[in-house]
């Protein structure tokens, strides 16, 4: 087939109008490749299974675990449970507002995102995505709205029932072509295009449409810990390992040993299971009582557990200092802890709160029509760099770049306007409900 290079037409297929490159007369040559009969004008984005789009099941054809095993391990793993749990409280307790392009409040914009599918307030739809997000990593939103366009609700799907499709080239496919489909108890139910359902993965990959989620980044670990805990469980209700054996007299038979153990529980036993009792048993030939000792070490093994939360710990981005598995005692301890508020920040909060903002922008101007309008976090940025920016804020003030009324402004502080640059230093700062006030 001709194909344009430098400007002329090449056939391939004729060797004297090949590129020299492609030449095979050289000696040792590379020789010449199998070139397709039609080959395609662009790549196409990964290879996947032919006839994937027949298969309804979502995330099957893919080589991925499936969504319910997902959901059920972030249920039962502590590790995996407890790290989620503190993303969620910590972004949740952010205070948040929508500006438009003048750093003016949009009211109408923060009274709707105050209820955002009509039904949950913000703060428990937050909830529910970030579980999403969290677990499946299959945030779906669909914006329902009506017959003029207007969208009344931004509502979230569970993103489990979901299928997204592929085009020739195995991306999803653009509008009106239809690009996800719906299926509940393993049939198909629904189709929308990808103006009419958001499907946004935070952990998005090249070879697949689907995103993944922390816990696969640690299914071996996670089933570790289960395992764990099972054994801690059954030592305590199943397990037939006692704690001893105290050797009795040869010639004792097997009534005078279960009467003597029955004297025995009755002076000692407690609430304890049989594990942890002595038991007596008939021994051959001795005038002495051995004792047989079985266990010796923890079986709780507190290292071992640490090791898994702190693995659980760095897939999720959270710091093992937040649940006290670091000290912040002894020498540096206290320059330790600090350090890692800021790793926290950088690598859990910073990146989440960034895909939650970008996402709820698109949802403010794509499909609520507010041009301009920009969903911001409040009071995010750690200690560490807001002292920094206040001592910028000192520098340029003072050289006039700008006035302390658009520091109040930028930081959502109410004052009198003062275009006068006060003499002012970076210890009359105060900080109050974690913000930067002018003393």
């Amino acid at each position: 087939m001709p194909r344009e290079r430098n400007g002329k037409m090449t056939d391939l297929s004729n060797p004297w109008q090949r590129p020299p490159e492609l030449g095979t007369n050289a000696f040792a040559s590379p020789g010449t490749p199998v070139l397709p009969v039609q080959p395609e004008e662009r790549p196409r984005v990964f290879q996947y299974q032919p006839g994937v789009n027949l298969v309804s099941m979502p995330r099957a054809g893919f080589g991925l675990a499936n969504f319910a095993s997902l959901r059920a391990l972030a249920a039962a793993s502590k590790e995996i449970r407890l790290n989620i749990e503190l993303i969620k409280r910590e972004i949740r307790a952010l205070e948040w507002t929508i500006t438009d392009d003048g750093g003016d409040v949009i009211n109408e914009a923060v009274g709707f995102f105050e209820t955002p599918d009509g039904q949950h307030d913000f703060d428990g739809w937050l909830n529910m995505l970030l579980e999403e997000m969290l677990v499946t990593d299959a945030v779906t939103i669909f914006p329902d709205g009506t017959l003029d366009g207007t969208t009344e609700a931004i509502e979230l799907v569970d993103g489990t029932t979901i299928r997204p499709l592929l085009d020739t080239r195995g991306r999803i496919p653009r509008p009106p072509v239809p690009a996800f489909l719906q299926v509940l108890h393993g049939r198909p139910t629904g189709y929308w295009d990808a103006e009419r359902l958001l499907y946004k993965p935070f952990n998005a990959s090249v070879a697949s449409p689907y995103g993944v989620s922390p816990v696969e980044f640690v299914l071996m670990t996670v089933n570790l810990a289960l395992r764990r805990d099972v054994y801690h469980i059954g030592a305590f209700t199943e397990g037939n390992v006692p704690e001893a054996l105290v050797g009795a007299p040869a010639s004792w038979g097997q009534e005078q040993v279960n009467a003597w153990q029955e004297y025995w529980d009755a002076m000692v036993a407690g609430n304890i299971s049989a594990q942890r009792k002595m038991h007596f048993v008939p021994i051959e030939g001795g005038k002495t009582l051995p004792v047989y000792e079985f266990r010796k070490d923890d079986i709780n093994q507190t290292a071992q557990d640490e090791w898994l939360m702190k693995v659980a710990c760095w897939a999720f981005g959270n710091s093992p200092a937040e649940f006290g598995l670091v000290s912040g005692a002894g020498l540096g301890g206290a320059g330790y802890a600090k350090g890692q508020e800021n790793i926290q920040y950088r690598s859990m909060l910073r990146p989440i709160t960034q895909y939650l903002a970008r996402l709820f922008n698109t949802l403010l101007s794509k499909y609520l029509r507010y041009s301009g309008a920009e969903f911001k976090w409040i009071g995010l940025d750690p200690q560490e760099d807001r002292l920094k920016q206040a001592q910028v804020d000192q520098i340029y003030i003072q050289a006039g770049v700008y006035t302390p009324q658009y520091v109040r402004e930028r930081e959502g502080i109410t004052g009198e306007d003062d275009d006068a640059a006060p003499e002012v230093g970076v210890e009359k700062f105060f900080r109050e409900n974690d913000r930067i006030w002018y003393g």
